[in-house]
């Protein structure tokens, strides 16, 4: 048989694109492997053939791929819609532009229209283009640029000359012809020298770039910090600060509760304490507990809608950066005036709450008193009391333990002012923890969670190492986590019964209305949210469940203050419940927004950080399995470096052992409902007894995202396998 002329090739080509977009618009949608069926009554046996054709039809718009299916689109009709990006690149279409100055957006929604085709378009545009749908989902494909707005971009120059966009994750591409001129220009004429780290923001018109400000270098400690603030355009406007605590008088019932709050040595606002005793019966025999909660009362201080509420309002929440936090509130009433310091009279809303021996509770009510801070006791303290060791960095009374000389003269009369006061507090802090061990708690869910890495901040701003937080392991934090959250239960369940439409109640629905009453089932829970409607809290297994006990840190807290302030004080309703309603959607609003700035923040920092090992050559090379997911492989070494491996480049022995598990981690909302907690630890176990893996990193760099990680997988107690590593070893060496 003759070889086809080039002319007669492309003729045939082209005959079997319109056979094959004549097949999949006959049929609507189509897998790939049904178009290679249908390829085959063409004679056509190449799949590489089909995948040029495909996307032939793809790079024309006649079809796309959506849900793993080809889909027609020809015949769609065409709509405009601006696409939107935020900070973290997940681009959407919109009917309108809500982007800010930088091109970002934000919408908590979770129902946003994709862009199925985003590496085509660019940040703040307008566009035609057609909706396609599939099983109940949608998305959009973008076909024509119809206008470009004018927007704001942060540029850095990467390792090939080229401008990265940091507005969104690294991975946009301004060619360096395009900008270097001008930048250099700029940068004469400013006296600026010009550093192979620096960023720039430039305003971005259409084809036209303008450089506007240099914005320092990539060293500089905080500049992560500063470019989120202006990203999600996050500021703070001074507030008078003219609040004055008068002399307080202890309230008489509270004169012999020697309260103490327990923080982290750095902590500087703290709202809230904590003080429990045993109760006896009329024989004088204990027969339970009584528990006090003090939380600061802000709302005494802080009016509705006066300059500091509105500031709450803005900020809803104080926001805690690598190299800054920004309170919610103005620093003086969020660390002096409204924080239970140590040694000083505060006013309180608290609960009061008794508990039988077993810990079930037995009645709970909130009143107003001042209380007298006995000691503010770090976590580390009280774990250390209860291990009978001393304390070393709290502050009892007004002497603080952590600056104690014990060089000075006169350090024994302090010890000996202080000893009566410790005392006591060591006899809260063993009563505390007595409670918290006897609590008889509703079972909150089991669900699979895999803690992920934190990181450490040097004295450069930078990412100094990584660590896994265990902080829930310490009875200390159990202490404060479960009594704040008692104190949460009964605040709802106080707004629920009184002003049920005035509850900020903090939701959680159940993942799956099939597996919500199995409490021995791991799905993966959905996010939390506030809103004015009760609909419980699925993971804590409460029926309402609302946050009151941070009122320096969350509007939420603050708002729920004033409510129960309003029920115990018999006064009148002090919101609407369009008020609340309105307060719900703008708090979820921004804590959406400041998850999105967190995110954003480490992938500033991590890859700097990653850049760092590849270029000392300090990154760990040995992995462990942490989690397995439908989707791949989480590995984890040493240094706390995570690689996520998809299931088809896992290496085939260990895929073997993987695949019996992979049906169970499958479900219907992409959650791992069927897979019980223990029997995903035995078999993440028997991977990591069974297997070696070590993770080279070949060549990085992280602004231009060139990263090749090669995988090599021993099975153990295999000398075959045992003799290649031995080999590779020495070949390395």
């Amino acid at each position: 048989m003759n070889e086809m002329t080039d002319v007669e090739r492309t003729e045939k080509f082209f005959k079997d694109i319109l056979n094959i977009s004549e097949y999949i618009k006959n049929n609507a949608k189509v897998s790939f492997e049904q178009v290679i069926e249908h390829a085959k009554t063409l004679n056509i046996s190449e799949k590489n053939y089909v995948v040029d054709i495909l996307q032939h039809l793809k790079d024309n718009f006649v079809v796309t791929e959506f849900n793993k299916k080809i889909i027609h689109i020809q015949d769609l009709p065409f709509v405009e819609k601006y696409v939107q990006s935020n900070i973290n690149q997940f681009v959407w279409a919109d009917d309108k532009d809500t982007s800010n100055k930088f091109g970002l957006s934000f919408d908590p929604s979770f129902e946003l229209l994709s862009v199925s085709n985003k590496k085509d378009v660019f940040l703040k545009s307008k566009w035609e283009g057609k909706i396609v749908e599939d099983e109940g989902q949608k998305t959009f494909v973008a076909i024509k640029s119809l206008e470009a707005l004018p927007h704001h971009i942060l540029v850095i120059q990467d390792d090939r000359g080229n401008y990265r966009i940091l507005n969104n994750q690294v991975g946009y591409t301004i060619p360096q012809e395009i900008l270097k001129e001008k930048i250099e220009t700029f940068s004469q004429e400013k006296q600026i020298k010009l550093e192979h780290d620096s960023i720039f923001e430039i305003k971005n018109h259409g084809s036209q770039f303008d450089v506007v400000e240099f914005k320092g270098l990539l060293r500089d400690k905080g500049i992560e910090t500063k470019l989120i603030h202006e990203m999600i355009e996050l500021k703070k406007e001074p507030v008078n600060s003219s609040i004055q605590v008068k002399e307080l008088s202890v309230s008489p019932e509270l004169k012999d509760i020697p309260m103490i709050t327990i923080d982290a040595i750095s902590t500087k606002d703290r709202d809230d304490g904590l003080f429990a005793r045993y109760t006896y019966d009329s024989n004088g025999q204990k027969n339970g507990y009584e528990l006090f909660v003090f939380i600061a009362n802000v709302s005494k201080y802080v009016q509705k809608n006066d300059e500091q509420d509105l500031q709450a309002q803005k900020l809803t929440s104080s926001v805690y950066l690598a190299n800054q936090t920004l309170h919610m509130l103005d620093d003086h009433l969020a660390q002096e005036v409204g924080s239970l310091n140590p040694g000083l009279n505060r006013d309180t809303l608290y609960m009061r709450a008794t508990f039988n021996l077993k810990g079930q509770l037995t009645h709970s009510e909130f009143k107003e008193g001042v209380i007298h801070s006995a000691g503010a006791i770090t976590y580390d303290d009280v774990d250390r009391i209860l291990k009978s060791e001393n304390p070393v960095e709290s502050t009892i009374g007004s002497v603080n333990l952590h600056q104690m000389q014990y060089n000075d003269f006169d350090v024994m009369l302090k010890l000996k002012n202080i000893i009566q006061d410790f005392s006591k507090i060591e006899q809260n802090i063993h009563v505390l923890n007595e409670l918290n061990h006897a609590i008889e708690q509703t079972p909150e869910r089991k669900y699979w969670f895999v803690d992920s890495p934190e990181y450490k901040i040097g004295e450069n701003g930078k990412i100094e190492s990584l660590y896994l937080d265990n902080r829930n392991a310490m009875d200390s934090h159990k202490i404060v986590e479960n009594m704040m959250k008692i104190t949460n239960i009964e605040a709802a369940k106080l707004i629920e019964a009184h002003f049920p439409k005035l509850g900020l109640y903090r939701n959680q629905v159940s993942p799956s209305d099939a597996q919500a009453d199995d409490m021995s089932i791991s799905v993966k829970p959905k996010s939390a949210f506030y809103s004015q409607d009760n609909q419980g809290h699925w993971a804590l297994n409460q029926a309402q469940y609302v946050h009151f006990t941070s009122p320096l840190r969350r509007l939420s807290d603050l708002v729920q203050h004033r409510v129960v302030r309003a029920i115990i004080n018999k006064e009148e309703a002090p919101y609407t419940p369009d008020e609340m309603n309105d307060l719900s959607e703008k708090i979820n609003y921004k804590q959406y927004v400041y998850k999105q700035a967190y995110i954003k923040e480490e992938n500033l920092l991590m890859p700097q950080y990653l850049q760092s090992l590849v270029e000392s050559k300090k990154l760990a090379n040995k992995y462990d399995v942490v989690d397995v997911t439908e989707r791949g492989v989480v590995l984890r070494n040493k240094q706390l470096i995570e690689h996520f491996i998809p299931h088809f480049k896992v290496d085939r022995i260990m895929s073997k052992v993987i695949a019996p598990y992979l049906p169970q981690l499958k479900s219907s909302d992409d959650a791992q409902a069927e897979m019980k907690v223990n029997e995903k630890i035995e078999m993440i176990k028997h991977l990591n007894q069974s297997f070696d893996v070590k993770g080279y990193l070949d060549r990085y760099h992280w602004l231009s995202d060139r990263k090749q990680v090669s995988y090599k997988y021993y099975e153990r107690n295999d000398d075959k396998n045992n003799q290649s590593r031995n080999q590779e070893r020495k070949m390395r060496m």
